[in-house]
């Protein structure tokens, strides 16, 4: 027995000395587990660490910020962000075939010698650039590389899209709410005196949510109203017991049927321009008034902010009419101008929009500020105004 107690010592003695050589080790190294680091007690690592008290933050069910998009092997985007989370919504899926208006003959007179204007972003939903091009002929200026018309809908996807929600979250929407009031009324009366009538037939394309279209038929008028958006037509439906017509409805409508056809800031929006003007001369009446509203890329305050103008809104504005150019789509299309004027209260809005859009402090009141310079350049010259109206009859 003497002789194995013996014979074990030295084991247990290599035994006890690797034990207590562990034991140093453990209390010096630092390891991970999952996701805990353990640090042992004579670790250096320890002397160096700081200790704060964590700060409470409010918690938020979304928030946006920037990353990385980059292919991995099973073809799926990955998005690198600082933070962990799920995305909600994304423009484009890796591997997304997706159809673009490559424009290369300019749409007004035919001419080929496209030269390039001016590169914008789209500040409102995607962040993406698109470049403006200019007809070197006639002058025309256009978006181009724009998605088709069967997948631009994603560019206006965003509860923030007035025409579309009538939200009123934000200043400036309800300064937008104000001013629809008062342009509600004007526009009856334009179309009252234009038309020579108290009551008619009356077209309106792109109607959003309904509130011009209600508005006439309040005055006694026989209305149509076409809308692309599903969201937008359930709001007139809702709201002012609309039925709202789809865009497809357009074709059903017999020619030489409506007295007045409006297009209040949609022209800007229409893949098929020429399509679109050659329908609106078979629908409208041998005396009928067709009124067009859009954003003037020659005004004061496009002029004044350049690449960052607000009325751009790329890509969803696809047509950058001047007056110049609006007359000669007229022309072209058997129309002639009748009347054109000035909107001035759309440069407030825009230029808050775009002072907002810039990062400016104080963007609403250098939004006023230069809304009130357009407004007295307009006052000087209508051609100048941030938005036109044009009036047209039948030649």
């Amino acid at each position: 027995m003497k002789s194995i107690f013996l014979l074990l010592l030295p084991a247990i003695v290599l035994c006890s000395c690797h034990t207590q050589k562990q034991e140093d080790e453990s209390a010096h190294a630092v390891t991970l587990k999952g996701d805990v680091i353990h640090i042992g007690s004579e670790s250096p690592v320890l002397s160096k660490l700081t200790k704060e008290m964590v700060k409470q933050e409010p918690y938020r069910m979304e928030f946006t910020t920037s990353g990385v998009v980059q292919a991995i092997p099973s073809n799926y985007a990955e998005v690198a962000s600082p933070v962990s989370g799920r995305i909600t919504k994304s423009f484009v899926r890796l591997g997304q075939k997706v159809d673009i208006l490559k424009i290369n003959t300019c749409p007004l007179c035919g001419g080929k010698h496209l030269g390039h204007a001016i590169t914008c972003t789209d500040h409102y939903a995607s962040g993406e650039q698109f470049n403006l091009v200019r007809c070197d002929d006639c002058g025309f200026i256009f978006t181009q590389g724009a998605p088709v018309e069967a997948e631009i809908g994603r560019y206006y996807e965003t509860p923030d899209y007035i025409s579309h929600t009538d939200t009123r979250k934000g200043l400036m929407n309800r300064v937008y709410h104000e001013v629809r009031k008062y342009m509600l009324s004007r526009k009856a009366k334009l179309i009252k005196r234009t038309s020579g009538l108290s009551k008619g037939t009356l077209l309106d394309i792109g109607t959003g949510t309904g509130y011009f279209s209600n508005a006439m038929k309040e005055r006694g008028w026989r209305v149509k109203a076409i809308e692309k958006s599903p969201q937008a037509r359930s709001f007139a439906k809702e709201h002012f017991e609309l039925d709202v017509d789809t865009e497809d409805a357009l074709a059903g409508y017999a020619d030489h049927s409506f007295d007045a056809i409006t297009l209040w800031h949609v022209m800007e929006h229409l893949e098929h321009l020429n399509e679109t003007w050659e329908k609106l001369f078979k629908l409208l009446k041998e005396r009928g008034v067709l009124i067009v509203a859009v954003p003037n890329p020659s005004s004061y305050d496009a002029e004044k902010y350049k690449e960052w103008w607000a009325a751009y809104d790329v890509p969803r504005h696809l047509w950058h009419f001047t007056p110049s150019v609006m007359q000669q789509f007229g022309v072209k299309h058997g129309f002639k101008l009748a009347e054109q004027h000035p909107m001035p209260f759309d440069a407030f809005y825009v230029s808050m929009l775009t002072e907002r859009y810039k990062g400016s402090r104080l963007s609403f009141l250098k939004g006023m500020w230069t809304g009130l310079l357009a407004w007295f350049s307009s006052l000087a010259k209508k051609e100048r105004s941030s938005s036109m109206i044009y009036v047209f009859r039948k030649k």
